[in-house]
Parts: C-alpha cells; structure tokens; sequence
C-alpha cells in the first residue's frame, strides 16, 4: 500500500515536472520569435538615416515621434510569457510539497493508529480538552 502512494505520488512529481519544462520551453519560444520578427518603431522612422525621416518629418513635423502613438513593442510580450512559466513552477512546486505532506501525514496516522499507547494519551488530551471547555462554559457570564 505504502509503495503505490510513494509510486503515485512520483509519477505525480514526474509529470509536474515535465509539465513545467515543457511551459518553459515554450515560453522561451515564443519570446525568442517576437523579439526576432520585423518590427517597424516609430523612433527609428524619426531617426536620422532612415529612409522614412523625411515622410516622418512631414507627417508629425520634426520632433520626435509622439508617445501616445509609440506601438507596444515585442519585448512586452516577454514579461506575459515569463509570469505564465512563473506561474506554472509555482503550482508545480506547490503541488509537490501538498503530495510530501500528504504522504508524511499518512505515515503519521498509519504509526499513530498502530500504537495503543499514542492512542490512549490522545483520548485523555482530548477528554481534558472538552473537560477544560466545559468548564469555562460554564463559569463564563453572561
């Protein structure tokens, strides 16, 4: 019984991992093909040099280009992906120390169900607890 949670709880660990690796390698993927492809910025059309300077400078006269109108550029698409693997790590470690405390809990119940000893003192403690609340009940006014 013992060896198929330890051997459920690996499989669980393994596919956590192999989830996150795989999130990773996409996220990097993707940031990598939006930093790569053509991208047309309104600073380097106001540059000088460019072959759009002049068109520029006729449209928007000869300042620089407007920030309300500066297009977002590919890198931001970056932070998304990171938090998106961030996040995937996350639940995936999460996950895994939730299956360590419930396999460290079941060994705990199966040594403290086996023990008539354990046993006995947790009735007692729990007994003196219902005594102890019993009484604070009842000396409590109202």
């Amino acid at each position: 019984m013992i060896r198929q949670r330890r051997r459920a709880a690996a499989c669980a660990v393994l596919a956590c991992t192999s989830v996150a690796l795989c999130t990773a390698g996409l996220a990097r993927t993707s940031a990598a093909r939006a930093q790569s492809a053509p991208y047309f910025s309104p600073t380097y059309a106001a540059s000088e040099g460019s072959p759009y300077s002049s068109i520029y400078a006729q449209t928007f006269g000869a300042g620089g280009p407007p920030v309300s109108q500066a297009p977002a550029t590919p890198a931001a698409a970056a932070p998304l992906a990171g938090m998106v693997v961030l996040s995937g790590v996350f639940m995936a470690m999460t996950f895994v120390v939730f299956v360590g405390y419930g396999l460290a809990a079941s060994a705990v119940r199966t040594r403290v169900l086996a023990s008539a000893r354990i046993m006995a003192w947790m009735r007692r403690t729990f007994a003196a607890a219902f005594v102890a609340l019993g009484a604070k009940l009842a000396l409590t006014a109202r």
